[in-house]
C-alpha cells in the first residue's frame, strides 16, 4: 500500500507528529491526518511512513499499541467485513449460553461444543491464516494458555495485525475451551457464568472496589484480575459503565445481590432502577 504526499506537506505532518505525547494522540493522528488506521503500518511502504511509526517507550506502551491495533481492527475492518476474523470471548459465551438455556440435554450440548471448538481451530488454520507463521502463533497462544495458563506476552514487540489476530484467536479459543471443560465437569456453573463483562464490572463498582483509584489503568489491573477478563477491554469499559446501567443490567445485578444477601447494595440498585 502506497501513501504518497508532497515534500512540504510531509514535513508539516512530521512536525505535528513529533509534538504529540500520548499513544492515543498518535493513533488519532494516523486516522485524521494520514487517513489510515495504525494497524495497517506494516502494509505501507516503510520509507513513506518511517517518521510516523509509533515507538513505545516501555513494555506497557508496547502492549497498549498492540491492544489498540486489534481493537481498532475490530471496530473498523470487522464492522464492514462479511466474514469476521477476530474471536471475542464474550461473543462465544453468549452464543453458547443462548443455546444452553433451551437445551433439553445440556451435557450433550457441551460435548458437541467441544467438537465445534476443534472445527473453529481448523477454520482458523485453513481459512483465516494462510501462512505457516500465523498457524504457529495461533497454536502457541492456544497451547500456552490451555495447557500452562500462560497469557500471550504482547509487551515484547509491536506486532503486525495478522500476527495479532493469530495470537488473539489462539488465546481466546483456549479460554473458551477451558470454560467449556469446566461446564462439562460441572454443568450447573453455567448459570453463574451468564454475567457479562460489563455486569461483572458494575458489580465490582457497586461493591466500591477501586473506589479511591482515579486512574483507569490501575483500576483495570484490579478488575481484570478479579473477574479474569482481558486488561485492555476492561480499561475501555470503564468509560461505558454509566451508560450500561440499563434496567436489564440493573435487574440482573439486583438478583445477584439478593442471592448474596447484600441488602444495602440491593437498596442502591433498586433506587437507581426506580429513577429509570
Amino acid at each position: 500500500m502506497n501513501m504518497v504526499m508532497l515534500k512540504g506537506e510531509k514535513e508539516r505532518l512530521i512536525d505535528r507528529f513529533n509534538g504529540l505525547k500520548t499513544i492515543d494522540e498518535k493513533f488519532n493522528f494516523w486516522m485524521t491526518e494520514l487517513k489510515r488506521p495504525y494497524y495497517l503500518w506494516a502494509s505501507i511502504v516503510y520509507s513513506e511512513i518511517e517518521p510516523f511509526i509509533i515507538h513505545p517507550k516501555n513494555p506497557r506502551e508496547t502492549e497498549l499499541i498492540n491492544a489498540k491495533c486489534i481493537e481498532l481492527y475490530i471496530d473498523r475492518a470487522e464492522r464492514i467485513s462479511p466474514k469476521k476474523r477476530v474471536l471475542i470471548l464474550e461473543n462465544l459465551r453468549e452464543v453458547f449460553l443462548e443455546k444452553y438455556k433451551s437445551a433439553k440435554n445440556r451435557l450433550k450440548l457441551i460435548a458437541v461444543e467441544k467438537v465445534n471448538i476443534e472445527k473453529i481451530k481448523e477454520e482458523n488454520k485453513q481459512n483465516r491464516f494462510p501462512f505457516l507463521f500465523q498457524e504457529r502463533l495461533f497454536d502457541k497462544a492456544f497451547n500456552d494458555f490451555y495447557i500452562n495458563n500462560i497469557i500471550p506476552n504482547l509487551s515484547d514487540k509491536v506486532n503486525e495485525i495478522e500476527e495479532l489476530i493469530s495470537i488473539n484467536n489462539g488465546y481466546i479459543l483456549a479460554q473458551y475451551s477451558l470454560w467449556i471443560d469446566e461446564l462439562l465437569k460441572k454443568p450447573y456453573l453455567a448459570k453463574g457464568q451468564e454475567l457479562t463483562h460489563i455486569q461483572q464490572m458494575l458489580i465490582l463498582d457497586y461493591l466500591d472496589i477501586g473506589k479511591d483509584i482515579q486512574n483507569n489503568n490501575k483500576k483495570a489491573d484490579i478488575y481484570a484480575s478479579l473477574i479474569r477478563r482481558d486488561w485492555e477491554t476492561t480499561r475501555q469499559y470503564f468509560s461505558k459503565l454509566n451508560s450500561e446501567r440499563t434496567p436489564q443490567n440493573l435487574n440482573i445485578i439486583l438478583e445477584y445481590f439478593k442471592k448474596a444477601g447484600l441488602s444495602e447494595k440491593m437498596k442502591l440498585v433498586q433506587k437507581e432502577l426506580d429513577r429509570k
